[in-house]
């Protein structure tokens, strides 16, 4: 189990504080991601991890959640670590993961997360060890209030699921990063690796994007969801980035890519 630590810096780098703990951890937790709002103090902490387990090693029938911490004036003081999903603390050992953040420039905090709520069979439970296997979703929620409360239920925002048997996410890859997430006041946007085009030859995944829109504070619209997509096998590297006012989301990739619509 491993402390959650924090240390910041105010001119650009140079120096930093004295780094504090401002989580006490728990078990499994890691993948954590941070997001300050250019246009306030507002610092967000991100991780999953399971609130009930002192070991790092979890099993197949522990669940995994997504935490959130919060600090409204800089990182001088944190919020206690909050739980973003619905359906915490799953009896049947529900996993989510690699938690994505992003700051609209009109405060409204998002985040987003691979979650096996709706796979058949739990992950790891045929034919693999822990974190392999199992079908999976993203999931997304907002907060408007500093991470005090989110919106329910959680929005899905994949159009279909995930199978995690195929692709570099297991397979003794282990290869997977947090959703990638950038904002704007009118709409959100995601990228995340999926293995839909792959099969159990080639374990080729793709990076696909979908854009869920708002008006004012209400979500409005179908999800608009495409990819990029190439002959196996694909390795993807995603870029996140959000400028004051407006955001956007760049795809990169390593190969040549033929575009297509999903």
């Amino acid at each position: 189990m491993s402390p959650l630590l924090y240390r910041r810096s105010t001119d650009a780098g140079v120096t930093w504080s004295e780094p504090r703990e401002i989580d006490p951890g728990e078990g499994g937790n890691r993948k954590w991601v941070v997001a300050a709002d250019p246009n306030s103090a507002a610092v967000y902490v991100s991780w999953y991890g399971n609130a009930e387990e002192t070991e790092a090693d979890i099993g197949m029938d522990d669940y995994l959640d997504i935490f959130l911490l919060a600090s409204t004036d800089g990182g001088e003081t944190w919020s206690d670590r909050r739980i973003v999903n619905d359906g915490a603390r799953s009896p049947d050992g529900v996993k989510r993961y690699d938690p994505g953040l992003s700051i609209a420039p009109n405060g409204r905090l998002d985040i987003a997360w691979y979650d096996f709520r709706n796979s058949p069979v739990p992950e790891g439970l045929v034919n693999y060890d822990f974190n392999g296997g199992g079908m999976q979703d993203v999931y997304y929620t907002s907060s408007s209030d500093n991470g005090e409360t989110f919106a329910r239920p959680d929005q899905r925002i994949t159009d279909r699921i995930i199978d995690r048997t195929i692709g570099v996410w297991s397979n003794n890859y282990h290869s997977h990063t947090n959703i990638g997430v950038t904002s704007d006041d009118g709409g959100v946007y995601f990228a995340w690796q999926d293995s839909r085009n792959g099969d159990a030859a080639t374990d080729a995944e793709d990076v696909y994007f979908a854009s869920l829109l708002y008006e004012g504070e209400t979500l409005q619209g179908e999800l608009a969801v495409s990819s990029e997509d190439e002959d196996p096998p694909v390795w993807p590297l995603l870029i996140g980035a959000v400028a004051v006012g407006m955001a956007f989301a760049t795809i990169a990739f390593l190969v040549l890519a033929r575009k297509r619509t999903s």
